[in-house]
């Protein structure tokens, strides 16, 4: 089972696509049964991501001229003490989980098992589990609005062609992302 928690952004936490990725890990591992995401109160609170962001923006403004990406790895890893522990991604590393959503149709799914609405920046916990009879059962968006709430309320993905088990995601970037033109010649002229 694993537990996540982030803020409550709406454009970058509460959509289609953390569902999506999450029904896609649970249905391909072959250790993760459960995933839940729960959603801190909006104003309530900060995460240890948000001190570390903080951190890590001081020690860049205290850092002085950075003239190359590579120059931000050293900054990062020192800028506490015990030193941070930094993966370095590349393009490749990313997969385009927006067109598996898509391809899933969940926003179309726009009411529960029992006919509510489904609105979802107001979604206070996601939860998938796997399905272990994709074929007898349509796959499951479980959600709460409330941290209050007992119960679940549930998105039935009905009409499933496509499988979740060994669907072929695709590379978000085919290739590096290319310096915008204007950016270049700027750079150049310098």
């Amino acid at each position: 089972e694993v537990n996540l928690f982030c803020d409550g952004c709406s454009g970058q936490n509460k959509n289609s696509i953390l569902p999506a990725m999450m029904l896609y890990t649970v249905q391909n591992s072959k250790n993760i049964e459960k995933i839940s995401l729960r959603f801190f109160e909006s104003f309530h609170g900060q995460s240890e991501g948000d001190s570390v962001h903080s951190t890590i923006s001081n020690a860049v403004k205290r850092s002085g001229d950075v003239f190359v990406p590579s120059q931000l790895i050293p900054i990062f890893r020192l800028a506490r003490n015990p030193p941070y522990e930094v993966h370095e991604l590349q393009y490749t590393d990313f997969w385009n989980f927006k067109q598996f959503s898509k391809d899933l149709r969940i926003l179309k799914t726009r009411q529960t098992n029992k006919g509510e609405y489904v609105n979802w920046t107001t979604f206070m916990e996601v939860f998938v589990e796997k399905n272990k009879q994709p074929k007898k059962c349509p796959y499951q968006i479980k959600f709460k609005t409330s941290h209050l709430q007992d119960e679940y309320r549930i998105i039935e993905l009905k009409r499933q062609k496509m499988k979740i088990k060994g669907y072929s995601l695709e590379k978000l970037n085919k290739e590096p992302r290319k310096v915008d033109i204007a950016k270049y010649n700027d750079l150049v002229s310098l």
